[in-house]
C-alpha cells in the first residue's frame, strides 16, 4: 500500500510539473479568452511564471497581467494562480482558483483603480483624478460568469475629487460587493457629512448593468452639481435621483 501511495504521489507531481511548464500561450489560446471579451497583445512564459501584455477586459485597459501557478494546488485538483496587474486603469493583485465544475474563485484581492481612466464611467465623473480602493475577500462565479458567492469592500474619493469644481467638499464613499441572485451587487453610501448619498449598481455576467443613485441635500452647490450630472429633482425637497441602464454589447480593444 505504501508503494502504491508513493507511486500515486509521484504521478500527481509529474502531471503537476507538466501543467506548470506548459507554455502560457497554449493555455490562453485553449481558453478562448477573446470570445469572452478579453484581448491582449502578447503572451510570454509558462503557466508557472508568465504574463500577458496590453490586456483589455470589456474594453478597459488593464495593462500588464502577470500570473504564476501554485504547484500544490494541482494536488488538490483545484489549480490556483497568483496574479498581478498594472496599467492605465490601476493596479492590483490576488489569487484565482479553478474548480472541476468550471467555477472560478477569486480571493485576497487588493486593487487601486484610477476611476478617471475607466471608460465605462460617465465622462463628467472622469474629469478629475479619483480612485477606488478595492478589497475582495472572496468571490465565486459559475461557468457562465454568474455570481455564486461574494464578499468584498470598496472605498472611493470620487465625490471629493468631482466636488472641488463646485466648491463642495464631497465625502468619501464606502460600500460592499455582494451577490444578488446570480448578479453582482455594489452598494455604497457616504461615510460622513450631513448629506445623504447612496449608490447601487447591479452588474450581470453579460456586462449589462443597472445603476441608481439617491441623494438628499440642502446644499445649493451640490444641487447644482447633481443637475449637471443628470440627476433629476424628486417631489421631496432636496431629493435627487440618477439612474442608468446599459445593455450587453460586444467589446473590442482600444485602437
Amino acid at each position: 500500500m505504501r508503494f502504491i501511495s508513493v507511486g500515486l504521489l509521484f504521478i500527481a507531481l509529474f502531471i503537476g510539473a507538466i501543467i506548470a511548464y506548459l507554455p502560457l500561450k497554449f493555455v490562453v489560446d485553449l481558453s478562448a479568452l477573446k470570445s469572452k471579451g478579453v484581448y491582449y497583445d502578447r503572451v510570454v512564459g509558462t503557466v508557472w511564471d508568465g504574463g500577458l501584455s496590453d490586456v483589455h477586459i470589456a474594453g478597459e485597459a488593464i495593462g500588464q497581467l502577470n500570473i504564476s501557478l501554485k504547484p500544490l494546488s494541482i494536488l488538490k485538483l483545484k489549480p490556483e494562480l497568483a496574479f498581478e496587474f498594472a496599467g492605465a486603469v490601476g493596479s492590483g493583485k490576488g489569487l484565482m482558483a479553478f474548480g472541476l465544475d468550471k467555477s472560478i474563485t477569486v480571493r485576497d484581492v487588493l486593487g487601486n483603480i484610477q476611476l478617471n481612466a475607466v471608460k465605462h464611467l460617465d465622462m463628467q465623473l472622469r474629469r478629475s483624478p479619483s480612485k477606488l480602493n478595492l478589497s475582495i475577500r472572496h468571490l465565486k462565479t459559475n461557468a457562465e460568469g454568474q455570481c455564486l458567492d461574494a464578499s468584498g469592500h470598496l472605498t472611493s474619493d470620487i465625490l471629493s475629487a468631482v466636488g472641488r469644481s463646485w466648491g463642495w467638499d464631497g465625502p468619501e464613499m464606502d460600500g460592499s460587493i455582494l451577490c444578488e441572485g446570480e448578479h453582482f451587487l455594489v452598494d455604497m453610501k457616504n461615510k460622513s457629512g450631513i448629506d445623504q448619498l447612496q449608490a447601487r449598481g447591479l452588474f450581470r455576467s453579460d456586462l449589462s448593468y443597472d445603476v441608481e443613485s439617491h441623494v438628499k441635500t440642502q446644499d445649493v452647490r451640490l444641487s447644482n452639481a447633481l443637475i449637471s450630472f443628470g440627476f433629476v429633482a424628486q417631489p421631496e425637497q432636496g431629493a435627487y435621483l440618477y439612474s442608468k441602464t446599459a445593455i450587453a454589447q460586444a467589446s473590442a480593444p482600444a485602437s
